[in-house]
């Protein structure tokens, strides 16, 4: 009896330590499972590694700009979602985290970031930091003041004035920055022919006639033309520079337009209109790339009215008949172009139409489709921008058919009062980077007379003023 017990526990006992030796054998992996589980290490059953997926990299890469930049954030394993944060915390545990391939930098921030894909494990963090320093914006602003008779032109650089030399009873009537060169386009006396490119030919006026120029940095270049000459718009392109304006007798409304292009040695060339046509005038210039656009009018002699235009052709040629846009306008109505710019090579021009009672109204076209800003008696539209955005700035005034004029601005035809308690000109506009309000520059009359002035987000940023004198202001250019 004591035997067959003995056998029992011994069949016991084997029973136990085959249990035993079962399970230490799958606790251990030693064999067992479907060949696809990993340990937290990405071990395999078998022994193999899952592979993780590649770490993010950053485009542009980490460093300091001077503008708003957007990076885009890619992983070069297939099918991989990226993972970020821009506050500094940890994406893989941060509840800020968001999925997405780019971000825009506006100020100075880190980006954290790591790459998921199926069959992979996640990447690795990886992290780029970002420093913004937008560079404090630069205001240029043309004119000229008048202290009794003569004017004298000049323009300001944030608020400081810089009067220009080498013309009498001249006017700076445009402004373009290049780089370190400031180049003003306007018109005046010149008796003698300065030092420079270019020059004028006078044909034995008793008395000398205005005579259009271009001041960079200061030192003036007469531009040739016969009779009298202005400069109304004025940019630097591929190293030359480009002036918009006429030529001929202005008192006796017969003027060419035409532009300059000043290299060695400046050269003018008139822009293209109809036979018989006695006066134009060119009032703009822009370019897109290698082409060149102009804005402005020719008389119809035919019809007995302006008629509003644009000029486009492509440098280094010239224009000829065939470049020459007009504008509609509605019936019994002439008008003039004042101001042009370019998008993706669709004109966007304003100006003003003139109906038979002399009644001016702001108008811009887009192409060649004419919209009207204002009902009021009497506005103009005398600067255009546009954003990158696609949102359309215009500069000009309302005002009465009295010709009480306020400066006033347009937002996507939507108007804004710059200064409607003065009589004022809105006459040049810009906006900078992702803002919505522009600057604009132009001037105001009160009792002490008119002054220059530089507007922002409802206030004078500055006012020009030069004792004992009207000062005006006729352009602005921003440097950032």
């Amino acid at each position: 009896m004591r035997k067959e017990r003995n056998k029992l526990y011994l069949c016991i006992a084997g029973v136990l330590l085959l249990l035993l030796l079962i399970a230490g054998c799958n606790l251990g992996g030693g064999g067992g499972g479907d060949g696809d589980s990993t340990d937290g290490n990405g071990d395999t059953g078998d022994g193999e590694e899952t592979e993780q997926a590649a770490s993010p990299t950053f485009d542009p890469p980490a460093g300091t700009y001077e503008e708003v930049v957007t990076v885009t954030i890619a992983s070069t394993t297939p099918g991989s979602v990226i993972t970020c944060t821009t506050d500094g915390s940890d994406p893989f545990t941060s509840g800020t985290a968001v999925q997405t391939d780019s971000v825009t930098v506006e100020s100075s921030l880190t980006i954290k970031a790591f790459a998921r894909a199926d069959g992979y494990e996640d990447s690795g963090l990886a992290e780029a930091e970002y420093v913004i320093e937008i560079p404090e914006p630069v205001f240029y602003v043309a004119g000229y003041y008048i202290p009794e008779t003569d004017s004298f032109p000049c323009y300001w650089k944030d608020g400081e004035r810089t009067d220009l030399e080498g013309a009498d009873d001249a006017s700076a009537n445009a402004v373009f920055v290049d780089g370190e060169d400031v180049y003003i386009g306007g018109n005046g006396i010149i008796e003698e022919e300065p030092a420079g490119e270019g020059g004028v030919i006078l044909l034995g006026e008793p008395e000398p006639l205005p005579t259009a120029c271009v001041w960079k940095n200061g030192s003036i270049t007469a531009l040739p033309h016969e009779n009298e000459g202005y400069v109304h718009d004025i940019i630097v392109m591929d190293g030359s520079i480009y002036a918009a304006g006429s030529w001929g007798y202005w008192s006796y409304m017969e003027l060419n337009a035409c532009y300059w292009k000043i290299s060695s040695p400046a050269e003018k060339f008139d822009l293209p209109v109809p036979p018989g046509t006695m006066d134009s005038e060119a009032n703009a210039i822009f370019n897109e790339g290698s082409t060149v656009y102009a804005a402005g009018y020719y008389y119809d002699s035919d019809a007995n009215h302006n008629v509003p235009c644009y000029w486009s052709w492509e440098s280094p040629g010239t224009p000829g008949p065939d470049n020459l846009f007009p504008l509609p306008v509605p019936a019994d109505c002439c008008g003039i172009a004042r101001d042009i710019v370019v998008m993706n090579g669709t004109p966007y021009i304003c100006g003003n139409t003139t109906n038979g009672e002399g009644a001016n109204t702001a108008v811009y076209w887009n192409a060649e489709t004419l919209h009207e800003l204002d009902d009021a008696d009497n506005s103009k539209a005398l600067a255009i921008f546009r954003t990158e955005e696609g949102d359309l700035y215009i500069a000009g005034s309302t005002g009465t058919f009295s010709w009480e004029p306020h400066a006033c601005y347009w937002r996507n035809e939507e108007r804004t009062d710059v200064a409607s308690d003065l009589v004022s000109e809105a006459n040049g506009i810009q906006v900078l980077g992702t803002d919505i309000d522009p600057y604009i520059s132009g001037w105001f009359s009160d009792e002490d007379g008119a002054s220059g002035f530089l507007w922002f987000n409802g206030n004078f940023m500055n006012t020009f003023q030069v004792d004992g004198a009207d000062t005006y202001a006729t352009d602005l250019f921003i440097t950032q």
